[in-house]
């Protein structure tokens, strides 16, 4: 039964990385390319929570920009995260 339910887990993560990624990919390839996102943005197109994000830009993985008091996430570095959120995914 453990094992059975470690497999279904696993098999879930998976599913919802595929989804993420098929948004992602659209996201990236669309013809209207942002050049700067929202942390909303980010966070639901990376599945992460705004927190997560936070603490990603002060810990200096990814940079930002602010226009006004709001913090905006450059596309490249939105890339950059992404790719990284897919390593991890294929470690696991």
């Amino acid at each position: 039964m453990k094992n059975t339910l470690i497999e279904l887990l696993e098999e879930l993560k998976n599913e919802i990385i595929n989804e993420i990624l098929v948004i992602l990919k659209r996201e990236i390839s669309s013809s209207n390319k942002k050049e700067f996102y929202s942390l909303d943005e980010v966070s639901e197109i990376t599945g992460l929570c705004k927190s997560n994000i936070k603490r990603k830009y002060r810990e200096g993985i990814i940079e930002r920009v602010y226009s006004g008091n709001k913090p905006l996430i450059p596309a490249k570095e939105l890339e950059k995260l992404i790719f990284n959120l897919n390593l991890q995914s294929t470690k696991n």
